[in-house]
């Protein structure tokens, strides 16, 4: 479990302590409230747990409409890469926690999405093709781990996004 300030109250005195020196020493961008990084320390108590802070992080970062990730893949010679990035946000939007196995496959997802992206723009169709398919198999993976490590309700959920991410890429590559 991630602890606020690894539950040591000292580190937070030291963290205040130095933000407290950059405003004195008038430090601080001036387009900022200048009291906000002190507030902002401030309000989180020692030992607050954090861990789920950064699930709730990665689902606005990837599927925030305005400025979220999926916006910049919206092209359709991009589908390999919104299918990967669309599975990991739907797995963190399941709840279904991340494990060692499932990083590593949606790691494998990523890479392989992006040598598809590199292929197609080099001309080669095969090769994309190909890549495309190593990538729904190490997206298919990643969603097996994932729900290996989930809740009951969370292994439902998966389920049914792996078998709709396969029919949707079966029918992509069939058409």
């Amino acid at each position: 479990m991630m602890r606020a300030y690894h539950n040591d109250p000292e580190l937070k005195a030291t963290y205040l302590s130095r933000v407290r020196a950059h405003r004195a020493a008038d430090e601080i961008i001036h387009a900022e409230d200048v009291e906000w990084p002190e507030a902002f320390l401030s309000a989180i108590p020692v030992g607050a747990d954090l861990s789920g802070v950064w699930p709730a992080f990665v689902v606005r970062l990837l599927g925030d409409p305005t400025y979220g990730v999926l916006r910049h893949v919206a092209h359709p010679n991009w589908q390999e890469q919104r299918a990967a990035i669309e599975t990991v946000l739907h797995l963190y939007e399941a709840g279904i926690p991340p494990t060692a196995r499932a990083a590593e496959a949606t790691t494998r997802a990523a890479e392989a999405a992006w040598a598809a992206w590199a292929a197609e723009a080099a001309g080669d169709a095969e090769a994309a093709a190909w890549d495309a398919e190593a990538a729904a198999c190490d997206t298919e993976a990643a969603a097996w781990a994932a729900e290996d490590a989930a809740k009951p309700k969370a292994w439902a959920a998966a389920a049914a996004w792996t078998a709709a991410l396969a029919a949707t890429r079966t029918t992509n590559a069939t058409a």
